[in-house]
């Protein structure tokens, strides 16, 4: 509750301020800082920040999803001796990589998209095209699974592996550290649960990865 001031309370303060203004003018500005500094840090009053603690799930907002589609087919040896990058080639090292047991601490890596905006966190899946079926009008591919993985850490390009150094185009961006492959879903199953895959070349994909999506959950629950 405020306090309430008399008329004769009022009537010496305006005395005072007529005496002092200078002293008085201090004050003011003293009083409005203190005002201002008050409002802007209190953060129950900030709706964007009451709303952040009060959301529980975390979802497509708090993790980027990458893409990246396997081919069926390797490039030429010509090709790769110009510096061309092969997919194929890429994947099926990392798979072999993996395989014994013996080499359980090995990691899967792999490059960003070309702006490089993943981070720690984000989820990161190879589409592993097998050559059956076509996809929509201006995308030959439509079928093949797709590979869940969660990027353990970031790594600057110059931690890229021996063998993608000759990747002409590719050489600038970051190298991603990956979790095992956590579970896959087929062509069909992608469609169903609302993507539209018709990715050319790793890409950060948005259609069917909106908060609290099928795909979303489904990711939410197997790596949880």
């Amino acid at each position: 509750m405020s306090k309430q001031y008399s008329s004769d309370d009022l009537k010496m303060v305006m005395k005072l301020s007529e005496k002092y203004p200078d002293i008085f003018a201090e004050l003011s500005e003293e009083m409005k800082s203190i005002s201002e500094e008050s409002y802007t840090t209190d953060e129950s009053s900030d709706p964007e920040t009451s709303a952040d603690e009060s959301s529980v799930s975390k979802s497509r907002s708090e993790y980027k999803v990458i893409c990246s589609p396997i081919p069926k087919k390797k490039k030429r040896e010509s090709q790769r001796s110009q510096g061309k990058p092969c997919a194929r080639t890429d994947f099926e090292e990392q798979q072999k990589r993996n395989l014994p047991i013996l080499n359980g601490d090995l990691f899967w890596c792999w490059d960003d998209a070309p702006k490089n905006k993943a981070n720690v966190g984000d989820v990161f899946i190879f589409w592993d095209y097998d050559g059956t079926g076509k996809g929509g009008p201006g995308n030959p591919w439509g079928g093949g699974s797709f590979i869940f993985h969660k990027v353990m850490s970031v790594s600057e390009p110059s931690n890229r592996l021996p063998s993608w150094h000759v990747n002409v185009g590719q050489t600038h961006r970051n190298v991603l550290e990956l979790t095992p492959p956590k579970f896959a879903l087929s062509y069909d199953e992608m469609i169903k649960y609302g993507a539209k895959p018709d990715y050319h070349g790793t890409t950060y994909p948005k259609t069917g990865f909106n908060s609290g999506s099928p795909l979303i959950n489904i990711i939410d629950e197997k790596f949880e």
